[in-house]
């Protein structure tokens, strides 16, 4: 059940990024929507698992804000960089960002940090209960980077050190959902964790909306 699931999911990831090649060639909306339409059937596979596990949601509330603040720590190790983002995009406006982009862009981030964790530390946790907390650590991490290796076909490249990232993450996560016994604060993490990442396009976008009023406010002077 697992591995069909994951096999599912890993054709998804591949075949996304054909499937999305045609925004190339498209208006900027229907670029957009190109964009978000194959995410949705990319999710899917993760949630037909729901219909074969109760996942475990209790609220846990500390380790909830621990999973929280850990997202946004680990990713600050990235501070630096992103700051620098800010700053260029700032003082330099870009025209070509919609705000659909920022949209699709936040639901994709949102709902693939959701789905990783229902699966990864949900259904595959579920299926291998009574396992080795170690074995299933291990299965779950396998299969978390395996996905993630399928970038390659979405042009994003992974080196060795990104590889370790990842691994790290997922045993961190699987950590989180052992101790808590439940899967929110790790699903929380990771929203926390890709949320982070979003921070340049929407500066991006709200510098060019700023932009085009403080235009048109002159022009209408």
């Amino acid at each position: 059940m697992v591995l069909a699931l994951f096999l599912l999911i890993l054709f998804g990831q591949i075949a996304n990024p054909m499937i999305r090649a045609a925004r190339y060639r498209a208006s900027p909306r229907v670029a957009e929507f190109l964009f978000a339409v194959p995410f949705v059937g990319f999710f899917l596979p993760f949630y037909i698992g729901l219909f074969w596990v109760d996942l475990p949601l209790s609220s846990a509330t500390w380790f909830v804000i621990a999973g929280l603040f850990a997202g946004l720590m680990i990713r600050c190790s990235e501070f630096s960089k992103v700051a620098r983002l800010v700053r260029a995009i700032w003082g330099r406006p870009n025209n070509d960002v919609p705000g659909m982009r920022v949209v699709f862009h936040g639901y994709q981030t949102l709902m693939s940090a959701i789905s990783q964790e229902v699966f990864y530390r949900g259904v595959v946790f579920a299926f291998l209960a009574g396992a080795p907390f170690a074995a299933i650590a291990v299965v779950s991490t396998i299969l978390f980077v395996s996905e993630h290796a399928a970038n390659r076909w979405a042009h994003h490249k992974y080196g060795v050190r990104d590889y370790l990232r990842l691994a790290a993450l997922s045993l961190f996560w699987c950590g989180l959902t052992a101790a808590s016994g439940s899967l929110l604060p790790a699903l929380l993490s990771h929203v926390a964790y890709n949320a982070f990442a979003q921070i340049p396009l929407c500066t991006a976008w709200l510098r060019n909306t700023t932009a085009r009023h403080h235009d048109a406010g002159r022009v209408s002077q």
